[in-house]
Formats: structure tokens, sequence, C-alpha cells
């Protein structure tokens, strides 16, 4: 069994207990090579049946997207030149080798996996916020947790590479992706990382960093055990 701590609020002397947090266990990344109308990902190691998948898929321009089968939506934020969605769905007894988001027209695209342990295993996604513009710094959304011990995952698609490879996450965070396409026209840039929320209240928000300013979307997720 987990120990649980007890912490002290400072001012009011409020216990707040502070108990196991959601964890990303493994994740993975798919790119496209060249413009298309679906993206693959690898299945991200470890998978086990009960474990939250999330889907996070960014692609170049506008339109609709398509998360991968069996994949509840989130939020499809969509940006002038680049636009985001985040699906979720409790990994069964016998998941695929890989999964595949799509779009109508073809477009370059990224697709990260994310394995989560730890989560409610009814009700994991527990709030998100979402907000697109064009700048050097794609901004992650504060958002308000309701309850402690909350996974914040942060996410972010951007038209155009104007990224450094993993590097550029918010402050605060543990970075699990930085992306772009190696070549090619109308690339475009995605990027995840994620922190824990302990006590109730606003997350603040959190904002990666690109070389050069162009259109982003950006996501919030908050996880819930």
């Amino acid at each position: 069994m987990l120990n649980k701590a007890i912490l002290l609020a400072s001012a009011q002397r409020i216990p707040v207990v502070v108990g196991p947090v959601p964890v990303v266990e493994s994740a993975e990344a798919g790119i496209t090579a060249s413009p298309a109308t679906s993206v693959t990902c690898a299945k991200p190691s470890g998978v086990v049946a009960g474990d939250l998948l999330l889907a996070l898929h960014v692609r170049d321009g506008g339109g609709a997207l398509t998360p991968p089968g069996s994949f509840t939506s989130i939020a499809e934020v969509d940006g002038v030149q680049a636009d985001i969605e985040a699906s979720w769905k409790i990994a069964g007894e016998s998941e695929p080798t890989s999964y595949v988001a799509g779009t109508a027209a073809a477009e370059q695209q990224h697709l990260f996996m994310l394995r989560i342990s730890g989560h409610n295993a009814t009700t994991p996604i527990a709030g998100f916020g979402s907000d697109s513009g064009d700048s050097l710094t794609p901004t992650c959304p504060s958002i308000v947790t309701a309850g402690s011990n909350r996974l914040i995952i942060r996410f972010f698609g951007a038209n155009g590479s104007a990224i450094t490879t993993d590097s550029g996450y918010p402050a605060g965070t543990t970075g699990l992706f930085v992306r772009t396409q190696p070549s090619g026209m109308g690339r475009s840039s995605g990027g995840v990382s994620h922190e824990n929320k302990i006590t109730p209240g606003a997350t603040g928000s959190a904002a990666f960093s690109m070389t050069n300013s162009n259109d982003w979307a950006a996501l919030s997720i908050a996880i819930q055990p």
C-alpha cells in the first residue's frame, strides 16, 4: 500500500492528503514524411488492459481532425494554420500495434500517444482548457482543478518548423517531445510535456518556445486519479 503524506497549509493549517498522481508510463511519436490524409503512431510500450491511452494529433492547415478508432475526443482546437485534437480510450485486453488518426485533406501531421496509469477508471479526464495565437510561445492556458493529485498534460501544435527538437519545454514541466518534419513543404510542429498539480486550484499557464513566430494551438488537460 502506498504511504500518504500529510502536508499542512501554512496559513490555515488545513491538512492536505497527498496521494498517488496519475503517471505517464511511456509514450511514442508518429510523424508524416510528406502531406497525407492520415498519420500513424506505434503503441506505447508496456500497454496493459485498463491503461489510459491519450492521443494528441497535430496537423498543418485547417479542417476537421479524426481521432484513432474507438478513441473519444476531448477537444479540437482550430488555429489559423495549425489544428490539434486530443482524445482518449481505456486500453482493452488486445490493442493494435499502432494507431491511425486522419484528416480530410492531405497535410503534414504528428500523432503522439501516451500510456498513463493511476487514473480514474471511468472518468479520467477532469477538465481542459485551450488557446491559440501567433507568437514565439505556444501557451497552454491555466485551468482550475477541483480535486487533488492531478496530472496536467501540456500540448501544442504549430504551423512551420521553427522548433529545436526536444527542447523549449515550459518551465517546471517534464518534456516528452518537441518535433517537426525534417524536410518538405507545409511542415508542422508539435510538443508535449506534463506536470503534477497536487492541491486544487489554478495550474497557471505553460509556454513552449519556438525559434520564430507562427500560428499555434494549445491544450492543457487534467487527468484525475
